[in-house]
């Protein structure tokens, strides 16, 4: 079970994650029993933000702004003290926060030398291909048009993998190789955000070590940790208001690329179209909730199925742009909220079978890997688990 008391065990680590999403930020305070395999959500809260009949990035940005100043708020208050019931003498000692498209880019850079005879490798190779993978990285993030709309700030940068003659290795010093290959990942965030975040740990939590990432490297190292097949796979990550599509080859996250289109984007041009509150129209998504169909005129239904198909087509155009010479892969791994999983995968596979011509079997994250008695918060279960399992590093390397 995700949701357990832990007050014996003296080895628990006791942690705040934030998640910064699209159109929300979550926190949650998490308790870490080294010797159960989930963590235990003890108090979560989340913060959406209201963008009107359009999602503006530039104004969008700072409703998010407000939205993490509330959530410290909550957690100074509420969070802090659900921590005191569960264990007077627990201290927080790691803050762990993923953010999520449009606000963060994830870009990998893999290098390679090869040569026909055998060569030894070297600390000196080694530093020259992680040189020219960061280099590789800053070019390209120069040509996003992320550049164009926020200044950035690097919040991870790990090497993901080196391989020696096609295999992954975990120390080339020293080997005999005639090939070599490294992959670097880079994740960049809004700069803007990052500033907010760290002022607002320094005032409620200062005593926590701020470690952070993309919530698409978040995804991928999860993903990884929990050991389904991840050789070759695609990550999909929908949030209120973007869709994040990440690649992976070979058990490397190759390829990312997003559009600030997400669930309450689709969400709110239902209900312009049928009239009905926002909540209604996310009930129609959502599998408990009502199908609206059966109260519109055929005109009206028949533009409703536009809508939908209008977003299958921005994920097919999606899917085309991930800058990989390949078909995206057949297994594919929805990151969305729980109740939206259905809704979502039936058009997901509309829009891969389009990109590929070929067919696509749609896997729900939550669901597969994770208890969701409550909080029902895909993104804060998913975070958790990264914190819990010290997937990502505190420090820049």
């Amino acid at each position: 079970m995700l949701f357990s008391f832990l007050r014996t065990n003296p080895d628990t680590r006791y942690g705040v994650v934030i998640d910064i999403g699209s159109g929300s930020v979550g926190v949650a305070v998490v308790a870490s029993d080294p010797l159960v395999e989930l963590p235990t959500i003890l108090w979560s809260h989340r913060e959406r933000i209201t963008s009107g009949s359009f999602f503006d990035q530039k104004n969008s940005i700072k409703l998010i702004n407000t939205a993490l100043l509330n959530v410290f708020l909550e957690l100074g208050s509420k969070g802090l003290a659900a921590l005191r019931d569960h264990d007077p003498q627990a201290k927080l000692t790691t803050m762990f926060c993923s953010i999520s498209a449009p606000w963060a880019y994830t870009i990998n850079s893999t290098v390679a030398v090869s040569e026909e005879n055998p060569f030894v490798v070297s600390k000196e190779l080694l530093t020259e291909l992680l040189s020219k993978a960061k280099e590789k990285a800053k070019t390209e993030l120069a040509e996003t048009d992320i550049t164009e709309l926020f200044e950035l700030e690097t919040i991870v940068e790990e090497i993901s993998n080196v391989t020696a003659n096609g295999y992954v290795i975990s120390d080339p010093i020293d080997k005999e190789v005639r090939k070599l290959s490294l992959s670097q990942i880079k994740g960049v965030a809004n700069k803007q955000l990052i500033e907010s975040l760290k002022e607002n740990q320094e005032k409620v939590v200062p005593t926590a070590t701020l470690s952070m990432s993309t919530f698409m490297y978040s995804f991928y190292k999860g993903m990884d940790a929990l050991k389904p097949d991840t050789s070759e796979i695609c990550l999909i990550d929908i949030t209120n208001e973007a869709t994040e599509i990440g690649i992976v080859r070979g058990g490397v996250l190759m390829h990312t690329s997003h559009i600030a289109f997400g669930a309450n984007s689709i969400a709110r041009e239902i209900s312009e179209l049928t009239k009905v509150s926002n909540n209604e129209a996310w009930g129609y998504m959502r599998s408990n909730g009502t199908d609206l169909t059966k109260t519109l005129s055929a005109a009206k239904a028949e533009e409703l199925q536009s809508i939908l198909a209008s977003y299958a087509s921005k994920v097919e155009a999606l899917m085309k742009q991930t800058g990989d010479t390949l078909a995206i892969p057949k297994t594919i791994f929805l990151h969305t909220d729980a109740l939206t999983e259905n809704f979502f995968a039936t058009i997901l596979k509309e829009a891969a079978t389009k990109a590929t011509s070929s067919q696509h079997t749609v896997h729900f994250v939550t669901s597969k890997f994770f208890s969701t008695d409550s909080p029902n918060d895909t993104a804060i279960l998913l975070s958790a688990y990264v914190f819990h399992k010290n997937l990502i590093s505190a420090r820049l390397e």
